[in-house]
């Protein structure tokens, strides 16, 4: 936000299951991404929840991603 960029969150964890809020995030992607939109994705062992999507929700995260026109950012740490 200090360099002028506008942030926005999407959910992603959902503490009353202690899982991944898929849908949540997708209808945030979905439905109130902007084309053009920078999404930052973890790609796995999600900070600070641990939490990872399935295989076939990548799948789904990918295909809103292109369709609507958004960015990703992927933070991959932990990868050794």
């Amino acid at each position: 936000q200090k360099a002028g960029l506008q942030v926005k969150t999407y959910p992603y964890y959902d503490p009353k299951t202690c899982g991944f809020n898929f849908d949540g995030m997708y209808k945030a992607l979905k439905e109130e991404a902007t084309p053009g939109s920078h999404v930052l994705l973890h790609a796995c062992a999600h900070n600070p929840t641990g939490v990872d999507p399935s295989e076939d929700q990548w799948s789904q995260i990918a295909e809103v991603m292109m369709e609507k026109k958004l960015v990703p950012l992927m933070d991959s740490a932990y990868q050794g």
